[in-house]
């Protein structure tokens, strides 16, 4: 269905477009189409404003890929060299700070704010066939900043309440449907500038390192957009432009004080959950709401769209109500997610605050690279507790095996105040 989403998306304009980073003489490409004239009752610096304030929402919505990342590094390559020859031949003189980034969503999507900023969708780079149709997609979005389809057309409603659609609506509904709607007429005109474009002769194949790029972005961990909606994904730490969210060195000794650090402090809060109540450590941070799966890491324990260290709370629905047979779904389910990962010995049953449980270790790799940059071995620590409906509730306490003394007696805390409702 993605393939087919793109083939009749970008069959007659994204192919085209990507011709712009491919061309002899990039300089013209620009130049061909000089679109209309639309009242605008916004400065460009403004679309740059309030561009900014919807990116900043992004951010903390949906889990974008830090700047380290290998997807990121490559779509910032493909975008500012459409960028180069985008800005080489301003419209009305106006040129643009672009910015690219990623997020790990599994949907064919991109977008494109006012001022500059785009965001484009793993899944995007995972269905495209080539790098042309990757750049089209770009292109695409690129043109609607260039014609400030966003502030132009919130102009024609005459509200400032539009802009507040932009900044603060784009998460509704998908980023994507959310923009269609303030652009409305947009199409026209760039069909009109694609209509100007090369043939597909000119192009000049894919770059060396899209083979790589679509297996990276193949083996990437993804989320569909009604998780993303539901807030069930794991946060990337990633807080802004130039931001590599938690990539962090393991813990340490001078990393072990209690106002601060990976290791968890002395001092607890308490997180009310719709399902279970659990105290953890104050110098850590709760990512999830009280109605979906949580995860409780220190600064700097989520790496690139991974944790390695913290805990995981979820919940599943096993096919099967004894907790010993439901307890084995769960751990194949866990290990069939995460390539690599292997059970340590049987679950052993233990009570959780009069709770008969199961309690299992786990091993895999950790998302922290040694000096050589080797993954570190992780050590996964996984209770799973029945609930009154049938389902299990789940915890996954993670951390790299070396450092995983160090926060072992924070993860036996934990779970020594976890109380099901």
């Amino acid at each position: 269905m993605k393939n087919d989403v793109l083939k009749r998306s970008f069959a007659a304009q994204v192919v085209a477009l990507a011709l712009v980073m491919s061309i002899a003489a990039p300089q013209a490409m620009w130049a061909r189409f000089n679109p209309p004239h639309h009242y605008d009752m916004y400065t460009p610096e403004q679309d740059v404003e309030v561009g900014n304030q919807a990116a900043a929402e992004v951010y903390k919505k949906m889990p974008v890929l830090p700047e380290n990342d290998p997807l990121t590094k490559y779509l910032q390559r493909v975008g500012n060299d459409l960028a180069s020859h985008a800005n080489a031949q301003p419209i009305n003189g106006q040129k643009w700070p672009f910015n690219f980034h990623v997020i790990a969503q599994k949907d064919v999507n991109a977008f494109a704010l006012p001022g500059g900023a785009m965001f484009v969708n793993v899944g995007t780079i995972v269905s495209a066939d080539n790098e042309a149709e990757l750049a089209g997609v770009m292109a695409h979005e690129m043109s609607h900043v260039r014609l400030r389809h966003g502030t132009v057309n919130a102009s024609k409603g005459g509200m400032l309440e539009a802009l507040g659609q932009i900044a603060g609506g784009v998460l509704g509904n998908g980023a994507a449907g959310s923009l269609a709607k303030l652009g409305t007429n947009r199409s026209e005109y760039v069909a009109a500038e694609v209509k100007t474009l090369p043939s597909r002769g000119s192009y000049r194949g894919n770059s060396s390192d899209w083979a790589s790029i679509k297996t990276k972005a193949a083996s990437t961990k993804t989320y569909t957009g009604q998780q993303i909606a539901n807030g069930q994904f794991t946060p990337t730490g990633v807080t802004g432009p130039g931001s590599n969210g938690g990539s962090v060195q393991p813990v340490s000794a001078s990393t072990g004080s209690t106002t601060g650090g990976l290791a968890p402090s002395g001092n607890y809060q308490t997180f009310e959950h719709n399902a279970y109540r659990i105290k953890y450590p104050e110098n850590w941070a709760v990512n999830g709401k009280t109605d979906s799966n949580v995860t409780i890491a220190p600064s700097g324990g989520i790496v690139d769209s991974g944790v390695a260290y913290g805990v995981i709370i979820d919940g599943f629905k096993p096919q099967n109500s004894d907790m010993d047979s439901a307890t084995r779904e769960l751990i194949q389910n866990i290990v069939q997610g995460n390539p690599g990962m292997k059970q340590v010995g049987n679950a052993e049953e233990i009570t959780v605050n009069g709770v008969h449980a199961r309690s299992v270790d786990l091993v895999t790799s950790s998302p922290i690279k040694d000096s050589n940059g080797q993954p570190l071995k992780e050590k996964d620590w996984l209770v799973a507790l029945p609930l009154k409906n049938g389902d299990v509730l789940y915890s996954v306490f993670i951390s790299t095996d070396r450092d995983y003394s160090k926060l072992q007696p924070g993860f036996e805390n934990m779970l020594r105040s976890l109380k099901l409702k």
